[in-house]
């Protein structure tokens, strides 16, 4: 983001982080003194798991390595564990004070307040714990959707396998083993063309050790398919910088479309778009009818990774054939993916908007903590129906 809009963002997401972390561990410290805790200790190691994320990133700037990795994992699956006992913390707090007008509860909840505590501490434990668990099981359990385009208005034809995946979000928590496994699930799913739709970079890869960067750059290279690897960038690749990004996606393999076309198939033409986070750097972003010039008069596959309203309207209005997005990660914790869907027309899935279906997935990384509630991890495999290839003239 640009300078004053990229200060509103952090300081909001900050208010809000400490909002809700100092209103958690105002509700622990009652359930510890109605208990009867006396230690200060309890608390001091609540704020701790509080403040263990944002410390953790800053001292990666500072002072790279184990330790500072180690501060952003544990204080990302703190976060998580926040975020999911927050629903619960609340909902206790409002019934519980909801129970001063009437008997919503049993008459031991007000007879005997320290076990009322630990029945709720417990139960948050249980709930919260839980779905944090099971979040970061699933964050390592892709599943792969099957979509069909039929692109062939005639007989005979061919069908073109094209893999693609969204939002890796490579760096500190998501390493050159991850994106080696997707490698080996994309091997084996044989694609024709693999599409990767923006934020495959969440940390400045270029700016790590030389030993690091060699690891993450062949680990890219694992992602082949005989028409290439094509990708375009994401929000996370311009605020890293997007020469710098786009130079190390290239040194990697990845063909880069950024508002230009290419054609790695006779019977498509592959398109991608500068996300609409670079007009914040002052990176223009091209109408698609300019990007689009001097084309072939063949199908159009879109790559383009924020799906808002006018992005997906515009695609269907030059008649793509098919647009690709992600971005929204489908809210990856419950419950934003009820805010993701307020946010934009398609968070997640399938829609045909008159000859142009778009699909927006809801990636295959994480951000932030590596813990998924709202969805599997995604990997896409298109099979694309394209006319049979014309027999050279003898």
């Amino acid at each position: 983001m640009g300078g004053g809009g990229w200060m509103l963002f952090l300081a909001t997401v900050l208010g809000i982080y400490a909002l809700v972390g100092a209103y958690l561990l105002g509700r622990f410290r009652r359930v510890l003194l109605a208990l009867g805790v006396t230690s200060p200790l309890p608390m001091d190691l609540a704020m701790a798991l509080v403040c263990a994320y944002p410390a953790g990133r800053l001292l990666e700037r500072l002072l790279p390595g184990t330790f500072s990795t180690g501060l952003i994992l544990l204080g990302s699956v703190a976060l998580a564990f926040g975020l999911h006992a927050l629903p619960v913390v609340l909902f206790l707090h409002v019934l519980n004070g909801a129970n001063r007008f009437g008997p919503l509860l049993p008459a031991w909840v007000k007879l005997r307040p320290e076990r009322a505590a630990l029945h709720a501490l417990l139960l948050t434990l249980f709930l919260a714990g839980g779905a944090t668990l099971g979040g970061a099981l699933a964050a390592r359990m892709p599943v792969v959707r099957l979509q069909s385009l039929d692109l062939a208005e005639t007989s005979p034809a061919r069908t073109l396998r094209v893999a693609a995946a969204t939002d890796l979000h490579a760096g500190t928590l998501v390493g050159p083993g991850r994106i080696r496994d997707l490698g080996r699930r994309l091997e084996a799913l044989k694609p024709d063309l693999i599409l990767l739709g923006g934020d495959l970079l969440d940390e400045d890869i270029p700016s790590l050790s030389p030993e690091r960067e060699t690891e993450f750059r062949e680990a890219f290279r694992s992602l082949r398919a005989p028409l290439g690897t094509w990708a375009v960038l994401g929000n996370h690749e311009i605020y890293q910088g997007a020469k710098r990004s786009a130079a190390f996606l290239e040194s990697a393999g990845i063909r880069v479309l950024v508002d230009r076309w290419a054609q790695p198939d006779p019977g498509l033409v592959l398109a991608g778009r500068m996300d609409r986070a670079g007009l914040r750097f002052a990176l223009p972003r091209l109408p698609l009818d300019r990007i689009l010039e001097g084309a072939p008069d063949l199908p159009v596959l879109l790559l383009d990774h924020t799906p808002t309203a006018s992005a997906l309207e515009e695609a269907a209005a030059r008649k793509v054939a098919l647009v690709l997005s992600g971005h929204t990660h489908y809210g990856q914790l419950f419950p934003f993916q009820w805010v993701v869907a307020r946010l934009f027309p398609l968070p997640r899935g399938t829609r045909r908007m008159g000859p142009t279906t778009a699909v927006v997935s809801p990636g295959y990384g994480t951000w932030g903590p590596p813990v998924r509630t709202s969805c599997f991890p995604e990997i896409l495999l298109l099979e694309v129906r394209l006319p049979a290839l014309s027999p050279p003239s003898p």
